[in-house]
């Protein structure tokens, strides 16, 4: 198989008992970078925008005060819903960065930023109860939470319990399925490892 520019692949046939050794290199491994999904954003915009003026109609028709309070109070609502879901929609921060040198996370409650390929064990996508979440298990997991203001730490230890890591991202409203992720994050791991043999 043949990969051209432009996306265009040509299928040569090998010859019969050829044996394919395919050896994987960050060089051939593009990195991965993952942000949240716009259409999400705007979806949920133009749900709270038509639910704000569904809620401006019934302000306009209510027969109390009362009435008339809730339904302002709900176009408000909705109005400011759909004003942060649109700007949520242009923000294209990367959630998670996999390349080469390793993961930047920027979606755990933690946060810690860049993590080299050394520190992680590895990467895993798991569901517990409905959501799926991605899971970076790493060596020594109690030094990322030293620095934690005391919520985020209490979070942080639980995450520790239940999953052996406080790298847990719940997996919604991303442009990137979770498993293209895992897949990505172990291949360049495994490179990473054989280097260092």
């Amino acid at each position: 198989m043949l990969r051209l520019a432009l996306g265009v692949t040509i299928i040569v046939p090998m010859p019969l008992g050829t044996v394919r050794m395919e050896s994987k290199s960050t060089d051939t491994l593009e990195p991965l970078v993952v942000r949240r999904s716009r259409l999400r954003a705007f979806v949920t915009a133009v749900v709270a925008a038509v639910l704000a003026v569904a809620a401006v109609w019934f302000a306009l028709n209510a027969e109390t005060g009362l009435e008339r309070l809730f339904a302002v109070s709900m176009a408000i609502f909705f109005g400011f819903a759909a004003a942060f879901a649109v700007l949520f929609g242009f923000e294209r921060t990367p959630v998670i960065e996999v390349d080469e040198e390793g993961i930047v996370d920027r979606g755990s409650p933690v946060r810690v930023g860049r993590l080299r390929w050394e520190e992680v064990k590895r990467v895993e996508g798991k569901v517990v109860g409905r959501q799926p979440i991605l899971v970076i298990l790493v060596y020594r997991p109690q030094r990322f939470i030293v620095d934690l203001p005391p919520d985020q730490r209490e979070a942080a230890e639980e995450a520790i319990q239940r999953h052996g890591t406080p790298l847990v991202i719940p997996w919604s409203g991303f442009d990137r399925r979770i498993e293209d992720v895992v897949e990505r994050a172990e291949e360049f791991r495994r490179v990473s490892q054989e280097r260092r043999k």
